[in-house]
């Protein structure tokens, strides 16, 4: 097992130069076992708050929601929320100084994902989706929970791809717009081929862990063997001066620290927003929120509305932002990135004030011109945020 507490000038100097750290036997025998029991009573007690995403289906479930023995095929989100053995192997007292070293800032764990096989993911960076607010201010790690075959789909990357010019979008943004991202992958193969950069594997052993920079291009090699497994755990880390810019919660786990936010919004039907529940459960509207509804539209079966909300004029943070329609709720994804707004309102905590609202067309009565959207606030008022105009049925 190595023994690590602070980086050495040549590991700085790869890291600098590569954009990733190997350390073989990181972790002990008993941390993996640690790890491998948490996954096993996730799926024997199958919690609510715990969600999943479907490979099979490509839509996010409620783990409480999947039936059947068969696990290799959803991958478990954000189990840092609930279990402590999660937290403490992700921050484990030798791994945080390195992170910090390699960050230059205290990383504050944001998010896991527990693995049962490789994922195939195309090549990709993670400043895509999960776009920090400082450029380069996230972090990822990688723990092999057993050992790595070539036929089980390993991680591969291509070292030095770090250094290639971040490419922006046309909102000026790294984070992805998805019909951009043809334009994405040309540049980026493009940058990679005019440098001579060439893809590895990682072929791991139980207990190696892996760093990478936010920009490393990386991905899921093919899987060979479909009955293989190759369990790990994956985490994500952005900066402490980000997550204070942006009012987040963060807590601390022993020596680092842990972003605290609701789970992962679920599917339902086929489409994308949260659980839907009767407009019963929230008292009537007192007031106003600050906020907007920004847009509406139709994409494939769902209604999509956009907006963002945040309480300016008294103390009382957003909850859940809702539509209400035909004595229902529909619960809208919060906590989205909109970094245009802290330097018109001057208030940090709105640099994830957004949201946005999918409703399955089939569910919703089509002859109505309009939604309300309410916000609820951890005081328990429930403010409105504006009426949403729909546009008309095509006739």
């Amino acid at each position: 097992m190595v023994t690590l507490d602070t980086l050495t000038a040549e590991q700085h100097a790869f890291w600098n130069e590569r954009g990733f750290l190997h350390l073989p036997g990181f972790y002990s025998p008993a941390q993996i076992d640690d790890l491998d029991a948490v996954t096993d009573w996730m799926w024997r007690e199958k919690p609510r708050d715990v969600t999943v995403d479907d490979t099979a289906t490509a839509r996010r479930v409620q783990l409480c929601a999947c039936e059947g023995p068969e696990r290799t095929r959803y991958r478990l989100n954000d189990l840092y929320l609930l279990s402590d053995t999660v937290r403490r192997t992700a921050l484990d007292p030798r791994m945080v100084p390195i992170l910090c070293s390699l960050l230059g800032d205290s990383p504050v764990l944001c998010n896991t994902r527990t693995l049962e096989t490789g994922t195939a993911q195309p090549m990709h960076v993670d400043t895509l989706f999960m776009t920090p607010q400082t450029d380069d201010a996230l972090i990822a790690t990688w723990i092999a929970v057993e050992d790595v075959l070539p036929e089980n789909g390993p991680l591969f990357y291509v070292p030095a791809s770090h250094a290639l010019p971040p490419y922006r979008f046309s909102t000026g943004s790294q984070h992805c717009v998805p019909e951009e991202m043809s334009l994405w992958t040309n540049a980026i193969e493009a940058g990679i081929a005019e440098r001579g950069l060439r893809r590895e594997q990682l072929l791991a052993r139980r207990g190696d862990a892996f760093i990478w920079h936010a920009r490393l291009v990386h991905g899921g090699a093919p899987i060979i063997n479909p009955v293989g497994t190759r369990k790990s755990l994956v985490s994500h880390f952005y900066s402490r001066g980000d997550c204070e810019w942006m009012g987040a919660s963060v807590l601390r786990a022993g020596a680092g620290l842990w972003l605290n936010r609701p789970p992962q919004a679920v599917a339902e039907a086929g489409i994308p927003p949260a659980r839907r529940g009767s407009i019963d459960d929230w008292p009537a509207s007192s007031g106003k929120v600050t906020g907007s509804i920004d847009g509406v539209q139709v994409e494939r079966n769902a209604l999509i509305v956009r907006g963002w909300a945040y309480e300016l004029r008294s103390p009382g943070r957003v909850l859940a932002v809702a539509a209400r329609a035909d004595g229902l709720r529909y619960d809208a994804r919060i906590g989205l990135a909109r970094p245009d707004l802290p330097a018109v309102l001057h208030e940090p905590g709105t640099a994830v004030a957004g949201f946005e609202l999918r409703i399955g067309l089939d569910n919703l009565d089509r002859s109505r011109n309009h939604l309300t959207v309410d916000a609820k606030l951890d005081d328990g008022r429930v403010l409105t945020v504006g009426v949403a105009q729909l546009p008309p049925r095509p006739q």
